[in-house]
């Protein structure tokens, strides 16, 4: 494989694949449309199930622009593939109209009508090379172009479920330490109202996280 071809892959198609791939699997995980512990298979079954209720018009949680378009490319690491070469073209189109802003009254020089239909076939023909994403960007070695935008899209994939999981233990982690302070309140409040009650010359202790009076554990607590 060669290098240079590679790298090129990566820095056109692999980055970006990475970045829109973890952006869109933000929002499916955090609209509640993807298990985060969900494998490879289950997560492909789950998309394809989303993108069903994309075309029947029944899915509105996360309905926006990007997500309906990497759809409509067909979803998966193909159809985002497919939507970032869209928008590289029709940034490129506007690009070339910002600064050569002379060729929009040059379009109309044979009359609005076939400036309208130059329009239309140049989105037509702009879809079509997104649709066939890998012949845009590969003059050769294809399947290094087609691996790279795979990789890209299940590197964002794992990235945004590695995130989702790790939070998710943070936050499982803080109840579980406050639950353990509660435990060393009602603990420390015990042994001061036995205390309080006429325990004083009696023998109070802390061992093994229990405060043990003559012997009998009084409470169960966690010293952190």
């Amino acid at each position: 494989m060669d290098f240079l071809l590679l790298l090129e892959a990566i820095i056109k198609l692999g980055i970006p694949m990475v970045i829109l791939s973890w952006i869109i699997f933000t929002w499916l995980y955090g609209g509640g449309d993807l298990d985060r512990n969900a494998g490879r298979k289950s997560i492909e079954a789950q998309v394809k199930k989303i993108k069903k209720s994309f075309e029947k018009k029944k899915h509105g949680g996360n309905s926006n622009y990007m997500m309906e378009k990497w759809m409509w490319f067909g979803s998966g690491f193909y159809g985002l593939a497919g939507l970032w070469t869209f928008a590289v073209i029709e940034i490129g189109d506007l690009l070339r109209v910002i600064f050569n802003p002379s060729s929009i009254p040059e379009s109309f020089d044979h009359g609005f009508v076939t400036a309208a239909v130059e329009l239309v076939l140049n989105q037509l023909g702009n879809l079509i090379t997104a649709f066939l994403w890998f012949s845009y960007w590969a003059d050769n070695g294809i399947i290094t172009w087609l691996l790279v935008a795979y990789v890209g899209y299940w590197i964002g994939v794992e990235l945004e479920a590695r995130r989702r999981y790790a939070a998710a233990g943070d936050a499982a982690q803080v109840q579980i330490n406050a639950a353990l302070v509660s435990q060393n309140q009602v603990a420390i409040y015990l042994y001061t109202q036995a205390r309080a009650a006429g325990h004083r010359h009696k023998p109070f202790a802390i061992h093994d996280r229990r405060i043990v009076h003559d012997g009998e554990a009084i409470a169960i607590g966690r010293d952190g």
